[in-house]
């Protein structure tokens, strides 16, 4: 009877999420696993992430890899950003850059609420050309610094500010074009939709197949270069749904 019990105990313990039972990939603010960036190198990026997150409640956060293992860095992004639950709960503002030094791939995750301010090409153009010609001269720190400066600037940019002036004569092929606006807007706004629709439905069979096996990784293994004992960081709550984009250089 004492050994069923245990055996029940046993199988319940296993039906349990192992992520639970694994150290997350993030840690304070600049998680540096591959050791590219200096002591004060760190610390002065963290403090960049630490006033921009005070002044705005956005979250950003560095992962730095040695290698990905074999696995997509999407999904180690993915899985990372929502373990931890970066960025506030309501706003869902947390970003998360990644990169994989053997393999010189990196990826910049987009929470849900950011995602109209910091789109997917805007997380593409800033990877390739604020980011990627630094690391492929080895500055990683100048490339990171380049990059969240790039990104707090997408999120905080001003609006553009209407014309004072007054029309005078507006010819009728404008009057005829500002009439389909709304139309044609809908019309891409759809087509944006679905096809986001089909990209959450790929990655979620991409991160269904490989869930356990990241699930199972103990990032415990990895040790953060130079950390930081004033950081005192921890996720809000929030969570992406696989926004933003990968690149390489």
């Amino acid at each position: 009877m004492r050994f069923l019990i245990l055996c029940a105990y046993a199988f319940f313990f296993c039906l349990l999420p192992v992520s639970l039972q694994a150290s997350p990939l993030i840690t304070e603010r600049v998680s540096d696993y591959a050791s590219i960036l200096t002591k004060e190198q760190k610390q002065k990026i963290t403090r960049l992430l630490i006033d921009f997150e005070s002044q705005t409640t956005n979250q950003i956060a560095i992962v730095t890899l040695p290698t990905l293992d074999n696995r997509s860095i999407e999904d180690v992004t993915y899985e990372a950003f929502n373990q931890f639950k970066l960025g506030q709960k309501k706003q869902a503002n947390g970003v998360l850059i990644v990169l994989a030094v053997k393999e010189h791939k990196m990826r910049i995750e987009v929470g849900k609420g950011l995602e109209g301010d910091l789109t997917d090409l805007q997380t593409q153009i800033i990877q390739k050309e604020s980011m990627a010609p630094e690391f492929k001269k080895g500055n990683y720190a100048a490339g990171l610094e380049a990059g969240v400066e790039k990104i707090i600037q997408a999120i905080t940019k001003e609006p553009a500010q209407a014309s004072t002036k007054p029309n005078t004569y507006t010819p009728r092929w404008i009057d005829l074009f500002i009439l389909l606006i709304p139309f044609l807007a809908t019309v891409m706004a759809l087509r944006a939709l679905f096809r986001k629709l089909m990209s959450l439905g790929s990655r979620g069979q991409r991160y269904n197949s490989h869930h356990n096996d990241y699930q199972s990784r103990d990032y415990s293994s990895y040790s953060s270069n130079n950390s930081s004992d004033n950081d005192s960081f921890s996720g809000g709550g929030g969570d992406s749904s696989g926004g933003g984009s990968s690149s390489d250089w």
